[in-house]
């Protein structure tokens, strides 16, 4: 389990990598809102996605994925865009860990 307070994959990431951070964070966007979706390099979209700040690895996942949901219905754009929050540990795309309906 990666708990390291720093980035160790070699990156050199100061607030949140990728490959080091615990917890990754799905924004499910609402119908009509796919100006705000990210366009990949072969021009399809898909929804944002958020990786915890590697000072975070060492709480427990649900403190993690609170402070995370907290931060997303604080943000100005996606606060009101989000349907739904899907949280998988990072490495692992199949199965998520926690569910939020917003």
């Amino acid at each position: 389990m990666r708990t390291a307070k720093n980035c160790t994959c070699g990156r050199s990431k100061k607030v949140y990598c990728p490959n080091c951070s615990r917890i990754r964070m799905i924004i499910c966007l609402k119908n009509g809102h796919d100006n705000l979706k990210l366009t990949a390099a072969n021009g399809n979209k898909y929804n944002p996605v958020w990786y915890n700040f590697l000072k975070d690895n060492r709480k427990d996942m649900g403190t993690i994925c609170k402070k995370m949901e907290e931060k997303v219905r604080l943000h100005p754009e996606y606060g009101q865009a989000a349907n739904v929050l899907l949280f998988y540990l990072t490495g692992n795309r199949s199965n998520y860990i926690h569910k939020v309906q917003l």
